[in-house]
């Protein structure tokens, strides 16, 4: 099977076409897997890859996007959600939002996932951000996500201490 014809990539596709995003996904040879290896494949800093988050808040499923070179400030997320975030395993992620670790896209999340990107995205004009699978991605404008105003914004996360 051609990945761009994996159901999860198939998801994506039309999740994006259905809210009028500009963007189309696209398929890597190399693993996209971490926000690093995203970044070397397509030649662009860590930072402008939109990582995905997936945790369990009060037993809801949380999605945080956030730019690959910071990472969830667990204290700014318990006072936003007003409940401590849990970290989820790889089985939980995929049974929860239907992508593996790796390929989570904040496209095509089941209706109850509720999804929220860091204002540290706005660092860039678009983030490339997983697209179902692993070695698909695909290029977001963050404005476009402003537009959408289903997207919520909030101060999540804080930079990588090395």
């Amino acid at each position: 099977m051609a990945l761009l014809s994996h159901p999860n990539v198939v998801k994506v596709e039309e999740h994006l076409r259905e809210c009028g995003f500009s963007s189309s996904v696209s398929i890597l040879p190399d693993s996209t897997r971490t926000a690093q290896e995203a970044a070397s494949a397509l030649g662009v800093t860590v930072s402008q890859i939109g990582k995905s988050i997936v945790f369990a808040v009060a037993e809801k499923t949380v999605v945080i996007v956030l730019p690959g070179d910071r990472q969830v400030s667990l204290k700014l997320a318990e006072e936003y959600f007003g409940a401590p975030p849990a970290k989820l395993s790889g089985a939980d992620v995929k049974a929860r939002t239907g992508f593996p670790i790796g390929g989570v896209s904040p496209f095509g999340l089941p209706s109850d996932v509720r999804l929220v990107v860091d204002r540290a995205c706005h660092e860039h004009d678009s983030l490339w951000v997983a697209a179902g699978i692993p070695h698909a991605v695909c290029s977001v404008k963050v404005s476009e996500w402003e537009a959408q105003g289903s997207v919520v914004f909030a101060e999540l996360s804080e930079e990588v201490c090395s």
